[in-house]
């Protein structure tokens, strides 16, 4: 498969029953990125592409995209140049499939043979968050600084991930632009559903679904989950906050561990607790090598208070 920076690496496919599990984060992920390489212009969702593709060489009619994780703003250019979509500048030259075409984006091409290759092929796109495509909450603005995408590149990128929406429209027509949670990924989903009609349906849900949340929620008084960071994207939709808002409709008393708390009064709505796991005065780098430490230290107290008999 296809690294998010071209090279060649090794990604999983997750088979469970009569469907593919495809993780974006194994084959376009952030962590699969060097800080120093961290500009999601020069970055490609390709390799997601590449997984999907195999899935459905592999048989697979039903296939279920997780697109947490990622590293790319590329708006699923990449992924779609990997079931052969083609994207040309306005003199008729081919686009490297990676962030950067968005800039210069005019044509789009997609071959006769790509519905054939998808007749018959479900396939349904695992977000945690509500964001739409465009504007102040979108995949620019909001996600774009957290892979290392620059603030003069905002305004470029919006116009490029609107090109690409309206000559995908023309093609399919179905508007990327309109689809609740577009903006995640950096577009990838919203891209899919354009291109070839996927659902765009609750991660976090689908998960708890198949892991018997609720039939295991009757039987605990306390419930611990997390994040890297507890903010005010938490409460779009990300499995922390389904599985705290499941637990509290249940009675249930709620804990939430992080590595950064940014929640005001209104997060305790829905959780009793939130701890951020640093311990001390750290920079980044080193909360990042001491996470493992860290969680335990965090866990083990909440642990002795609990066991101690605190409601």
């Amino acid at each position: 498969m296809t690294s998010p920076t071209f090279e060649k690496i090794k990604a999983p496919v997750f088979y469970y029953n009569d469907f593919a599990f495809v993780e974006m984060a194994g084959a376009s992920g952030l962590k699969l990125v060097p800080e120093e390489k961290r500009n999601p212009l020069y970055l490609t969702s390709y390799g997601t592409g590449e997984l999907i593709n195999y899935a459905i060489k592999e048989g697979y009619r039903k296939i279920y995209l997780g697109i947490g994780g990622s590293a790319t703003v590329d708006g699923g250019v990449g992924m779609m140049a990997a079931l052969g979509v083609k994207f040309y500048d306005e003199n008729g030259n081919l686009l490297k499939p990676e962030g950067s075409a968005l800039l210069s984006l005019e044509k789009i091409d997609i071959p006769d043979e790509l519905s054939k290759v998808l007749n018959g092929v479900e396939i349904k796109i695992m977000s945690d968050v509500k964001n739409p495509l465009l504007g102040k909450d979108g995949a620019v603005r909001v996600f774009g600084p957290q892979k290392g995408l620059k603030k003069e590149y905002f305004e470029p990128m919006e116009k490029g991930l609107n090109k690409l929406a309206e000559l995908l429209l023309e093609k399919t027509g179905r508007d990327m632009r309109k689809i609740e949670g577009g903006g995640a990924a950096g577009g990838i989903g919203a891209a899919l559903y354009a291109l070839t009609g996927a659902e765009l349906v609750s991660g976090a849900e689908f998960f708890l679904k198949i892991t018997g949340f609720d039939e295991k929620l009757k039987d605990v008084e306390w419930v611990i989950t997390g994040e890297g960071s507890f903010d005010f994207q938490s409460f779009h939709g990300k499995a922390p906050y389904v599985v705290a808002k499941k637990a509290k409709e249940s009675g249930k008393k709620v804990i939430v561990l992080c590595g950064v708390a940014k929640v005001d009064k209104e997060a305790y709505k829905v959780v009793d607790a939130v701890f951020s796991i640093v311990n001390g005065i750290q920079d980044k780098k080193e909360a990042f090598e001491k996470a493992e430490e860290n969680l335990y230290f965090t866990a083990y107290n909440i642990g002795k208070l609990l066991k101690g008999g605190a409601r």
